[in-house]
C-alpha cells in the first residue's frame, strides 16, 4: 500500500490541552499506519516551510472546536 506524506497544522497556544491530546491522537494513528507526516504548531510561531508543504499528500488542522 502507498504511504501518503501528511501535513498536521495545530493551532493551540497550550501544550496541556484537549487540543494537544488531539494532536498526540493524531500523530500516533499516523505513526501506526506507517504514513510519514510533518507537524507544525502555528500557535508556537512555527510556520510550514515550501518542503513540507510541497512533500504534503493530505493536510490534516487541528484547531480549537470554538474556531468552528
Amino acid at each position: 500500500m502507498h504511504a501518503v506524506h501528511t501535513l498536521v497544522v495545530q493551532s493551540h497556544p497550550l501544550t496541556d490541552s484537549y487540543n494537544a491530546a488531539l494532536l498526540a491522537s493524531v500523530t500516533a494513528g499516523l505513526e501506526a499506519s506507517g504514513d510519514g507526516f510533518d507537524v507544525c504548531r502555528i500557535a508556537q510561531g512555527e510556520r510550514p516551510t515550501s518542503a513540507q508543504l510541497a512533500a504534503a499528500e493530505r493536510l490534516v488542522l487541528v484547531y480549537p472546536t470554538w474556531w468552528g
